[in-house]
């Protein structure tokens, strides 16, 4: 690069691109910049390349590929800095398509995130406390609760927040269909009765009925735990009205027959009366 070179580059900017290591060979292509205006060469960083493309066409850009990564670099450094000397932000690159914004969570909308993992020092702390409570309950890796479940039970327990927690989370969901193992042990009722026990969807209606009464003595009347479920328990009569037999349905009963087929059904009996007499008498004499 000559001297007259030198002296048509803009001296705040030739002393950058050395800070830059721009190499000295590709310093004339900055010939009529200025800090300012080589900061606004490229609309944003993702046309950068395409710029430097053109404004290197009529140097020697090196073959081999390393050197041609340093060039680019050292050029692409120099615009940062001349955007910064500026003070202009560099702005993102417009090719990747930002993430949607999240829609916003309502309280009291329908669809509820689940709430956030309780730490292992609270989830030994809740340990801690139930064993100092029930201290003939034995917890271990069979019958611990999951963390979703804990972070439920710990989020309703916390004033106006005590809500029905759904089974699925209560147990293992397979257990709602499939027959866990057991001891039988007969619940039904006699065949004569016609009575039978709530099936699995009535007693799951009938629990969460139990607990919407539990968190409106909690959340509404500012009850504690322990003497809104022993009112429901053992006061009122909810339990044993939702939890009552019902009757059977009758079987062996087609589907087709008419409302009235089962009734019995009286005949007519006939009133008329016969009243003819025959009068007719033979009168005729053998000969």
């Amino acid at each position: 690069m000559s001297d007259a070179d030198m002296l048509a580059v803009d001296g705040e900017l030739l002393r950058l691109a050395c800070a830059c290591k721009v190499p000295e060979s590709h310093h004339e292509v900055l010939r009529n910049f200025d800090i300012a205006l080589f900061g606004r060469a490229a609309a944003d960083a993702s046309t950068l390349d395409q710029v430097l493309e053109e404004l290197l066409s009529d140097t020697a850009v090196p073959e081999s590929a390393a050197e041609r990564l340093l060039l680019f670099s050292s050029f692409r450094l120099l615009y940062d800095k001349c955007r910064q000397h500026q003070g202009l932000l560099s702005e993102p690159n417009k090719s990747t398509p930002e993430a949607p914004p999240a829609p916003p969570v309502h309280r009291d909308s329908w669809s509820e995130s689940f709430p956030a993992k309780l730490s292992g020092e609270k989830v030994q702390s809740l340990r801690d406390s139930f064993e100092s409570a029930y201290p003939g309950e034995l917890l271990d890796s069979e019958n611990f609760p999951s963390s979703r479940m804990l972070a439920l039970c710990f989020k309703y327990a916390t004033p106006g927040e005590l809500k029905w927690v759904p089974w699925k989370y209560r147990m293992l969901e397979d257990f709602l269909y499939d027959d866990a193992p057991s001891r039988e042990i007969p619940t039904g009722y006699e065949a004569g009765s016609g009575l039978r026990g709530p099936t699995a969807e009535e007693m799951m209606a009938a629990d969460r009925r139990l607990w919407e009464i539990i968190a409106e003595l909690v959340n509404s009347k500012k009850w504690s735990l322990d003497d809104a479920i022993a009112e429901v328990v053992d006061v009122r009569s909810d339990m044993a009205s939702l939890l009552q037999p019902r009757p059977l349905p009758p079987k062996n009963v087609p589907v087709d027959v008419p409302r009235n087929f089962w009734r019995p059904s009286k005949g007519n009996k006939g009133k008329g009366k016969g009243g003819g007499k025959g009068g007719a008498k033979g009168a005729g004499k053998q000969l």
